[in-house]
């Protein structure tokens, strides 16, 4: 939310002066300090990516991974994601007519597999605190996160109003996050 109010305090006081952005963020017309948490905030998002690769271009140990998890699945698509200076793969399968995505570390291991859920198969408790908080909305593609052996969130996509929300549900029924998708 902070970087919001950053680039609100930005494009403010370049609209104010009448010149481009680029030029209230090299001037004094912003602050030091949003100039800096600006800074930072592009870095981070310039470390924070995602590319497409091929199964040839994955460390041995992921390509292993890989193909255990994707028997008697379809391999929809293979990235390298860096968030927060961390590598990881993740394999986007599609199994039994439904979405699993497994995220893997260099060494082989499974960080987390999301995998496509409905709403009648959810827990009472789960099902109940989504609808209770999607408000009415549409609720779309549900996925279980499952981090070792347990499941350890249930993530709901829901649509109302023309805007995107994301509830974040802990197996037990309780809320954990609602936002913005």
């Amino acid at each position: 939310m902070k970087l919001n109010t950053t680039l609100i305090a930005i494009i403010t006081a370049a609209l104010i002066s009448a010149v481009p952005v680029s030029t209230a963020m090299s001037k004094t017309l912003v602050p030091h300090s949003l100039k800096q948490e600006s800074k930072r905030a592009e870095k981070s998002e310039a470390q924070d990516h995602e590319k497409r690769v091929r199964m040839k271009d994955l460390p041995a140990a992921v390509q292993q991974t890989v193909r255990e998890q994707s028997r008697g699945a379809t391999i929809r698509g293979l990235s390298q994601e860096t968030e927060n200076g961390k590598t990881n793969y993740e394999a986007e399968l599609r199994v039994n007519g439904h979405n699993r995505d497994v995220l893997i570390n260099p060494s082989g291991a499974v960080v987390e597999i999301e995998e496509q859920v409905t709403l009648a198969l959810l827990p009472p408790a789960v099902k109940k605190t989504i609808e209770r908080n999607a408000g009415g909305g549409h609720v779309g593609m549900i996925e279980a996160i499952t981090r070792g052996d347990a499941v350890a969130a249930y993530e709901a996509h829901v649509r109302k109003a023309g805007k995107s929300l994301e509830i974040t549900v802990s197996p037990d029924g309780q809320l954990i996050t609602k936002g913005r998708d």
